[in-house]
């Protein structure tokens, strides 16, 4: 026990000193733009609902759970992982799409390419040394060998969805970043020329050359990158929206009816990433327990799910496993297509072949060994 107290206390203490460090310097712009928002007040960024996401239930029991509680909640061997043919998401002419771990997903849609919340690093963390890390060692393909980027979303700042590393190797080779108010601060500083970074707040929008049109819809969750600092960047999710194709990606979110309005202004959706795992008991406002998210994506109007978020870090206590398979549960019922992929594979939705939950296709089953 001293042993476990003693390591809760370096965490503690190691949180400490970073803190400071992780808080952005904003511009006067950006100070401006984020005061004159909506879902601004007093020096935070607010929920739709008013609800903090960040609140624990109970510390104590999450704490104990964590160190005592039982499941299995690293895999007994590593997912699998395939090797990222860039090749194959050109191919074709319908939209492409390759989940890479976690949020990363990569994507064709109408012939540009984009990235969501781009993190190759093995642990999401401040430390190098401490932290969840992958369960496997091996990316799907590694940032330096990605081909050159049309567009990068990216939906908050936490270590899991804004990995410094990753946006530093991949900045010279992508065309822009549409990021949620205040966090372009952080790629600023992290070498980004600013001329590449679009901020936008809820339900604004920004129009790529290419004529994909990115909007910043809500997500009930929160933000910051240490103890202080806490929701002084926005978060969000994206529409992204082509002539013929659309794409939903929710970043985190706990289940409210801003999924319903952003269906009712964007939707119907070919294809949602919707955020499945690292839920909780302990912090009900902060992600969506599974079946939650199934409805998520009947809410906004998608057609397939890519479930995300899950299976590539241990971020909760839940087996690490759960996610999907309720997941698959629930779509069974409610008769909602999946795309159970694995991380690395290029799914092509040509029209029509997504029909039901249940299909043969090897791109549909859970392939975990």
């Amino acid at each position: 026990m001293k042993r476990i107290v003693f390591a809760l206390a370096v965490v503690v203490l190691g949180c400490l000193v970073v803190a400071c460090a992780a808080r952005p310097n904003f511009t006067g712009e950006q100070m401006r733009r984020m005061q004159s928002s909506s879902n601004y007040a007093d020096g935070k960024f607010r929920n739709p609902t008013g609800l903090s996401a960040d609140v624990v239930v109970s510390y104590p029991s999450m704490i104990f759970n964590y160190l005592f509680g039982e499941g299995e909640r690293f895999p007994r061997t590593p997912p699998v992982v395939e090797p990222l043919n860039p090749l194959a998401m050109a191919e074709g002419s319908s939209l492409k799409v390759a989940w890479l771990g976690h949020s990363t997903v990569l994507l064709n849609v109408e012939g540009v390419t984009v990235l969501t919340d781009p993190v190759f690093s093995k642990r999401v963390s401040p430390f190098s040394f401490a932290g969840p890390s992958r369960f496997h060692d091996r990316l799907a393909i590694e940032p330096d060998r990605l081909p050159s980027i049309d567009v990068v979303v990216i939906s908050h700042d936490h270590y899991d969805h804004l990995d410094r590393a990753a946006i530093e190797t991949l900045h010279p080779r992508v065309g822009c970043f549409y990021v949620p108010l205040g966090v372009g601060a952080y790629l600023a500083e992290w070498g980004v020329p600013k001329n590449k970074i679009v901020e936008l707040d809820w339900w604004e929008e920004a129009q790529h050359p290419s004529g994909l049109t990115l909007a910043c819809t809500p997500s009930h969750h929160f933000s910051g990158r240490g103890i202080f600092g806490r929701n002084t960047t926005l978060w969000c999710s994206w529409s992204i929206l082509g002539k013929e194709e659309r794409v939903y990606f929710s970043g985190d979110s706990g289940y409210s009816s801003h999924f319903r309005e952003i269906g009712e202004k964007y939707g119907p959706f070919d294809l949602t990433l919707m955020e499945s795992g690292a839920y909780s008991e302990y912090w009900p406002y902060a992600h969506m327990q599974p079946e939650q998210s199934v409805q998520a994506h009947l809410d906004v109007g998608g057609k397939v799910m890519l479930p995300i978020h899950w299976g590539t870090f241990n971020l909760a206590l839940h087996d690490w496993d759960e996610p999907i398979r309720r997941v698959m549960d629930r779509a069974r019922q409610t008769d909602v297509p999946v795309l159970a992929t694995v991380s690395g594979r290029v799914v092509e939705l040509s029209p029509g072949r997504f029909e039901t939950a249940e299909t043969s296709a090897p791109e549909l089953r859970m392939e975990i060994r």
